[in-house]
């Protein structure tokens, strides 16, 4: 009898994988000193110098389909089963209504999502009093939500347009912080380094109550060969006004009026909030740390990075970017990664491991898990 966690209906390209350290972000790299601090504050790049939009935005219409005809179409349409928009709740004091922050997450074994950590931490406003700046920073959430469906939009007043069939969620805890200090760092073109904040930029969680059947588990794979193929990023982008947008891209190297620029995102994700694809090139794999130009938005936070070629199946987490170097994911092959899947997923679930291990083998192998626990596979 068949595993509720596996699915055997993965694409196949042979059981031999070619790779490098170097392709995989195990080679060594030079770190400068003065590392340039990056985090969730930091802009997504979305467009290129001369004005158009880094790669494509594609979202997916009422029905779970992608609203136009792209190539790898069904690809997309698979994989997005196992992606939901992430609802945090906040109470503010002084505020009478809930409070709600949003990002992405993804399905990675049933009952099990997984997340960028920043997420559900709530957002300070820079321009407050220092007093409101730091009751933000120590502000807990109430609730977790995740949602699947492809529109997860707020309304007016910013809570969710209806509670239908979303799920309650809650944290696994953050035990991988004890193991893991070294901040995630990438480095641009000129060889200027750029550390990621908050470091250990994941979160895990479990589903309170029993996790809905017709939600997909999601796979990760080796990111081999990565600059040969298209990437995406899946997630849902939160709403942003036109001064908003301009206020935030208002770069002078930016040719076009950043209002057709704003116009072509709003066409490009009907509106935000609803499951989009983003797709775009890797640009390269440093220190486990992919820097892609997938054109993403912030609310895109803890979505996946996959390769065009496979559904189901991921290589990184999308954590957000800057103009300066491009848009972030931590790699797979990341050991923070690895440990949280080794932890959570792998540990003490052989009939998971026997019903995903076609798909699941080069990538155990790469960890030495296989040959560390030959029982698992016989």
């Amino acid at each position: 009898m068949k595993s509720d966690d596996a699915d055997d209906n993965y694409d196949q390209k042979g059981d031999h994988i070619e790779c490098t350290l170097k392709e995989i972000g195990m080679s060594n790299c030079h770190t400068p000193t003065t590392p340039i601090l990056l985090g969730h504050h930091t802009l997504q790049k979305v467009f290129h110098q001369d004005g158009n939009i880094i790669g494509q935005i594609v979202t997916f219409n009422a029905l779970s389909e992608l609203a136009k005809d792209v190539p790898k179409k069904k690809i997309y349409q698979k994989t997005s089963h196992g992606v939901g928009r992430i609802f945090v709740k906040y109470h503010v004091p002084g505020i009478v209504e809930p409070v709600w922050q949003c990002g992405t997450g993804f399905c990675i074994k049933k009952g099990i999502v997984m997340s960028a950590g920043h997420v559900f931490t709530f957002k300070v406003d820079k321009n407050a009093p220092i007093e409101t700046q730091e009751m933000q920073k120590n502000l807990k959430y109430q609730k977790i939500y995740i949602y699947f469906g492809p529109h997860a939009s707020l309304d007016v007043d910013g809570l969710p347009v209806s509670m239908d069939n979303f799920y309650e969620l809650e944290s696994l805890g953050r035990d991988f912080d004890q193991k893991f200090k070294a901040p995630l760092s990438s480095t641009d073109l000129n060889g200027k380094t750029f550390h990621w904040n908050p470091a250990n930029d994941l979160e895990v969680l479990k589903f309170k109550e029993k996790p809905p059947k017709h939600v997909k588990i999601l796979l990760p794979m080796l990111p081999t060969n990565p600059q040969a193929v298209d990437h995406y990023v899946m997630g849902y982008p939160g709403f942003v006004t036109l001064d908003k947008f301009k206020a935030d891209y208002d770069v002078s190297s930016v040719k076009l009026g950043l209002e057709s620029l704003y116009i072509e995102v709003v066409k490009g994700t009907r509106y935000f909030e609803n499951k989009t694809v983003f797709i775009g090139k890797v640009v390269k794999i440093e220190n486990n740390v992919i820097t892609h130009l997938c054109p993403t938005l912030a609310g895109t936070s803890g979505g996946i990075l996959a390769n065009t070629e496979q559904k189901r199946k991921f290589v990184g987490v999308h954590l957000g970017g800057s103009q300066e170097i491009g848009n972030i994911a931590i790699s797979v092959t990341h050991p923070l990664f690895w440990d949280i899947y080794e932890t959570y997923v792998l540990k003490n679930d052989d009939k998971f491991i026997k019903k995903n291990l076609k798909h699941l083998k080069e990538y155990l192998i790469y960890f030495n898990y296989i040959k560390l626990n030959k029982e698992k596979i016989n």
